[in-house]
């Protein structure tokens, strides 16, 4: 006579496992140990499901409520979607969506807050928004001998050092980056890094350097993993450069000026993002000199 009570384990573990899988959930903490709260393909609703649980990030949300402006990108899904993707990304602070009529499903808004302690306001439609609720402090890549493009907010005249164009930048609402020049002592405010280019002169230094805020786990001025972890890329601002993450494919990216004319300057308008997908204890290498990766700009999610 066989005895068959070896599998009955292995027959009990699966739907042990399984239910805990399929249990719906709203936090990690409503999932067992190995498994995470992950939002369906369409964003209604979200599961609990076996895996690494992402880094905690907290958010204050509020009904029929908005956070105007500082869009960085959009995507149509459900609520519990459009907080995740939102979480996933160090770039993004803030979320407004807007529920569609008679579905589950709505327009959502990723944002990157300029200023993360503004109030929400009231909105008549079925909106929802969060914000994060520790902002982290500002963070700076730098980038010698180069300047920026993009749409110029205020230039500031008699700036005696780059810690007090970036301290003006911070006071100033909408500005995200900087273009200042030692020798003149002249500061640029601007509302985007559309793209960079390359100063010099011959007679005197001028201790050009274009700065940007961000807000990632680390990035990095002239530095580049060439021809490593290459994902895809496109064309984009610096800022742009946040959809690098969009979906999870990519965890870095660098972002380079893209081809340029026989004087070093930038061909096109916007530079050019190469979304990576890399190690996280990566170390990015560091320039000998101003240049020598061309400026491009490395960052780590």
């Amino acid at each position: 006579m066989k005895l068959y009570f070896v599998a009955i384990p292995c027959v009990l573990a699966a739907p042990s496992i399984q239910q805990q899988q399929f249990k719906p959930c709203s936090i990690d903490a409503d999932c067992n140990a190995d498994f995470f709260c992950k939002p369906t393909n369409d964003g209604t609703f979200s599961m609990c499901q076996r895996g690494i649980r992402p880094r905690e990030r907290k958010f204050t949300c509020a009904e029929n409520s908005d956070l105007w402006g500082d869009d960085y990108s959009n995507l149509h899904t459900g609520f519990d979607g459009c907080l995740y993707r939102c979480k996933l990304n160090a770039y993004c602070t803030a979320i407004s969506w807007v529920k569609d009529i008679g579905s589950e499903q709505g327009q959502c808004y990723f944002k990157h807050l300029a200023d993360g302690t503004r109030s929400f306001t009231l909105s008549p439609k079925a909106t929802r928004a969060c914000k994060e609720t520790t902002i982290p402090a500002t963070q700076w890549v730098v980038d010698k001998t180069y300047q920026l493009h993009g749409s110029t907010l205020a230039t500031g005249s008699n700036i005696p050092s780059l810690t007090s164009c970036q301290r003006l930048c911070e006071r100033t609402e909408g500005c995200v980056a900087i273009s200042y020049q030692q020798y003149s002592q002249r500061c640029v405010l601007q509302t985007s890094a559309d793209n960079y280019f390359p100063i010099w002169s011959k007679a005197v230094d001028l201790g050009a350097v274009a700065a940007i805020k961000h807000n990632y786990k680390a990035c990095y001025g002239d530095s580049d993993l060439q021809n490593q972890g290459d994902v895809f890329n496109f064309q984009g601002s610096f800022q742009n450069c946040a959809n690098c993450f969009v979906g999870g494919q990519a965890n870095a990216f660098a972002w380079y000026l893209g081809p340029t004319t026989d004087f070093a300057q930038p061909i096109n308008s916007k530079g050019t993002c190469y979304c990576k997908k890399v190690a996280e204890d990566v170390s990015p290498p560091i320039s000998t000199y101003p240049g020598t990766y061309g400026g491009t700009i490395l960052c780590i999610a």
